[in-house]
């Protein structure tokens, strides 16, 4: 959802220019692979360990093909059709995609908002409850509609306690029209509208956490692509692992992807949680009750929203 460091409202999986468990994916058979095995990034900073792994060669030898995408609806769309074999999407995506019939099963949450997603309100605004009767901005997309509900919730108010102004710009500017008393935002935005004397009534840290970013894979794969896709998880990992331990250096590496300075890197993962393969098995081993639970939810919220026809079976989910 962005360009370089700024936001738009097209989606916040856009954010950067060019995010499976290895246990989980362990479980797929290593066979070798007949045709490439096509994997579909979305610009988003979160997603783009899978590229540092690429060009550092740690893919050398298995036929694994990146292909970058500007947006979800494309990421989506073609993993729908097969064109894909596993794709970075927004848990929400791929809940969409199952509900759409597109059997795609979770097998890495590469990364978690841990903060990332801000609700900002003008001053006199002390506290979540304060909003009743309030105008709040919120993009139009399924992931505002996600921060929304959980804003809600977490201020025991319901949707007819407020007025929702969808947000078709960029947030900063949508604020300067000066029509709105909160907004839902991140990024860029969410610095600038602080700096202006906005106040964080709450972030993703303090409500239900509704918005992954994960690697989905169809699951009628096959075991050619076994491998290759065991490959892209230790990859991930790996990639992970240098960012922890050799900030600085990896900076000069993400920067090109992120389409920033090395400076600013750290910067795009503000308030962004990556678990790592440990953090992956305990979520995501089966059953995967309290992420299973919180598909559920995020379901339930995008039915209410009419934005899904139907909760899916979410039985082998993850």
């Amino acid at each position: 959802m962005y360009r370089h460091l700024t936001t738009t409202v097209a989606s916040r999986r856009r954010f950067l220019q060019w995010g499976c468990i290895a246990t989980a994916a362990s479980l797929l058979p290593a066979c070798g692979a007949e045709q490439p095995t096509r994997v579909g990034v979305q610009t988003w900073a979160g997603f783009q360990f899978l590229t540092l792994a690429q060009r550092r060669g740690l893919y050398r030898g298995q036929p694994l093909e990146l292909v970058p995408f500007e947006t979800s609806d494309g990421t989506a769309s073609a993993l729908r059709t097969g064109q894909l074999h596993a794709a970075t999407v927004t848990l929400d995506e791929a809940i969409r995609l199952r509900a759409d019939g597109a059997r795609v099963q979770v097998v890495l949450i590469c990364d978690v908002s841990a903060g990332a997603d801000v609700v900002l309100a003008r001053p006199g605004i002390a506290t979540l409850a304060d909003l009743r009767g309030r105008r709040i901005g919120v993009e139009s997309t399924a992931l505002g509609t996600l921060m929304l509900a959980e804003t809600l919730h977490a201020a025991g108010l319901d949707d007819r306690a407020i007025v929702a102004v969808p947000i078709e710009e960029d947030h900063h500017r949508a604020w300067q029209r000066g029509d709105l008393d909160a907004v839902l935002t991140y990024g860029l935005s969410a610095e600038l509208l602080e700096a202006a004397g906005l106040v964080r009534l709450a972030d993703s840290r303090n409500l239900r956490q509704v918005i992954f970013d994960v690697v989905a894979v169809r699951d009628d794969v096959g075991s050619a692509h076994g491998r290759a896709l065991r490959t892209l998880v230790a990859g991930h990992f790996a990639a992970t692992d240098l960012w922890r331990h050799n900030p600085i250096d990896t900076s000069y590496e993400l920067a090109p992807l992120l389409d920033t300075t090395p400076e600013r890197v750290r910067q795009a993962f503000k308030g962004v949680d990556l678990p790592d393969a440990r953090d992956n098995h305990r979520r995501l081993k089966s059953p995967a009750t309290e992420l299973t639970s919180t598909a559920r939810q995020v379901s339930e919220v995008l039915v209410g929203a009419g934005l899904l026809g139907h909760v899916p079976d979410l039985g082998d989910f993850f």
